[in-house]
């Protein structure tokens, strides 16, 4: 009879053990942001560099201004970049970095081959130099939608015309598809002597899936303002994508 007190009394220590275990397992699994969102395959190993956020999400001139605000150095990998550059939104904003995106690479296939150099000796005025892609955040709604953000950087080659800047894209997750990829934000900055411009867009993204995009472009000849207008857009997130939701001018 003992001996079976004692067995049974091992046996509940040992169940007892289990259970702490599979606590501290889903506190850790909450800890470090894991959901019951369904990722793609392809890019499941790659999560932890996308960093999750609390809303509300807002990049303004702060972002691309303060080093500490926009300093995550974290490479995103070729492969990521082309799945999550596909199917990009058909807004024209979102459309317009295809070019980049074709020149990316091109560099990234030179660079693996050991002739960037040489390419960088047959640029031409207008061709891009440089450019990289970065993981950025993680925004999640619910326990079926998810917003991954990441930027590419680029600058092209020194002389007029010259351009350079930053674009913060967002791509859709759901059902363990890249759904949609839109650009969220963006920096850039051009000249063609005398002229000149700045293109600047920022983003505010609510809990609830709001998207608030606020546009700018200043165009100057001479250091003179000859154009300056200013758009803001409402979207709201879907699982179907990006729905439009107001334009004012």
């Amino acid at each position: 009879m003992k001996k079976f007190i004692s067995s049974l009394s091992i046996l509940l220590i040992l169940i007892s053990s289990c259970s702490s275990n599979k606590q501290s397992t889903d506190d850790l699994n909450q800890e470090i942001g894991l959901t019951s969102i369904l990722y793609p395959n392809e890019i499941r190993d790659s999560l932890a560099v996308f960093t999750k956020i609390k809303f509300d999400f807002i990049i303004n001139e702060d972002f691309f201004t303060d080093s500490l605000k926009n300093n995550n150095k974290t490479i995103l990998r070729v492969d990521i970049v082309k799945l999550l550059s596909q199917n990009l939104s058909s807004d024209e904003a979102s459309q317009t970095n295809s070019y980049y995106f074709n020149d990316y690479f091109l560099i990234e296939e030179a660079k693996k081959n050991k002739k960037y150099d040489a390419y960088v000796q047959n640029l031409d005025i207008g061709m891009m130099k440089e450019a990289n892609c970065y993981a950025l955040s993680r925004l999640e709604f619910g326990d079926s939608l998810a917003l991954l953000v990441w930027k590419i950087e680029f600058n092209s080659y020194e002389a007029c015309p010259y351009y350079t800047g930053t674009h913060v894209l967002g791509s859709l997750i759901y059902d363990g598809k890249i759904v949609k990829t839109m650009q969220l934000a963006n920096k850039e900055t051009a000249a063609d002597a005398p002229m000149s411009s700045t293109s600047t867009q920022f983003v505010k993204i609510t809990k609830s899936g709001e998207i608030t995009f606020d546009f700018e472009t200043i165009v100057e000849e001479e250091d003179k303002m000859i154009e300056h207008t200013k758009e803001k857009k409402q979207f709201q997130i879907t699982k179907n994508g990006f729905k439009i939701i107001s334009v004012k001018k």
